[in-house]
């Protein structure tokens, strides 16, 4: 492209910012222990809160609650995407123009969930989402990109804000000669993995932390089965994470992780530590170096802030795979009850 024309391009794709996406609108499904429970498989997660009635009858909230990470699973499109059946609307647009232009590689970069209340089984979600802000073009690891940005908002069925979603994506130019040709790769020996720590049974109080302590390390195998199931049980039907010859022409040699995975394990590792009582009040991920399958990412995590007047504890979480490196790092804020809970598991 001449400077004219990128120029021309990038007001094209200015146009888009600040067009709604969805109207407000409700999930197809309420939120049900079926999909929680798909869900928590595919992320080893076996929090009460989500997963067992009577422990749930017994706690603080007196009744279960859905994961905070699965926030914005309950409005995935579904298997449409794969399909191609995807209904118009301006992120497809915005993708096709992007496309068109050979910005043909997409990359989820960056997700940020903040949950305002938690929602239990029965509760109807509601979404509305707007393009909010585009980048200029950046010069990225996977090629010369644009980074676009949609800013999500859901409600429940009582029209009460549950929380807000910033997803960020990159569209990039894959490199020459990429299709069908992807980079060599051969899965490291993974080693010996260290043994699984033991998700705690009694809930940590706000007295009981303090800045700087460090959390457990957790070994995660990634797998064929660990990313494509994870993507289904987050209902994200993109292909890149289900089909090797679409993963290959972006540039990688196998299908990887999508954020949602990520986001999700990065949630079972705050709350394995915290105990089951404690909410996830946000999460945020910045993704890095693919998960392929053969590696083995290790999570790894310590307190950052405590705030003991708001029983706030803020969490600095990475996850490192054994091929390629920083695979993702974020904050996860967790509020823990103001005295130790002995519910056990």
């Amino acid at each position: 492209m001449s400077d004219t024309d990128i120029a021309a391009f990038e007001a094209q794709l200015q146009a888009y910012v600040g067009r709604q996406v969805c109207p407000r609108q409700p999930a197809r499904d309420a939120v049900n222990p079926a999909m929680i429970r798909h869900w928590a498989e595919a992320m080893g997660d076996a929090n009460p809160a989500y997963l067992d009635a009577d422990w749930a009858a017994g706690s603080r909230r007196g009744k279960l609650i859905a994961p905070p990470a699965m926030l914005y699973v309950w409005n995935q499109e579904g298997i449409v995407v794969a399909i191609d059946r995807r209904p118009p609307d301006a992120q497809s647009e915005l993708v096709e123009l992007f496309n068109d232009n050979g910005y043909l590689g997409t990359l989820g970069t960056n997700v940020v969930q903040a949950y305002v209340r938690e929602l239990e089984p029965g509760d109807t979600v509601f979404m509305e989402m707007v393009i909010d802000n585009i980048s200029e073009r950046k010069t990225t690891a996977r090629g010369e990109g644009y980074f676009f940005e949609t800013l999500a908002t859901f409600s429940n069925q009582a029209g009460d804000t549950v929380g807000t979603q910033r997803f960020r994506v990159l569209k990039f130019v894959p490199p020459a000669g990429s299709s069908g040709t992807a980079m060599p790769f051969e899965a490291p020996e993974p080693g010996e993995l260290l043994p699984a720590p033991v998700p705690r049974r009694e809930t940590l109080a706000c007295a009981d932390v303090s800045v700087g302590d460090p959390l457990p390390p957790l070994q995660i195998p990634v797998s064929t089965g660990l990313i494509v199931g994870a993507a289904l049980a987050t209902r994200d039907f993109e292909k890149v994470h289900h089909d090797r010859d679409v993963a290959q022409s972006t540039g990688l040699p196998d299908v990887f992780m999508n954020i949602l995975t990520s986001q999700g394990l990065m949630a079972r590792y705050a709350t394995d530590w915290s105990g089951p009582e404690a909410s996830i009040k946000s999460l945020a991920v910045k993704l890095g170096a693919p998960n392929l399958p053969g590696m083995v990412m290790t999570i790894s995590g310590e307190v950052t802030a405590v705030d003991t007047a708001g029983h706030i504890v803020e969490l600095s979480v990475q996850g490192d795979n054994n091929a390629w490196g920083r695979h993702m790092s974020g904050t996860v804020t967790l509020e823990l009850p103001a005295k130790a809970n002995r519910i056990s598991r």
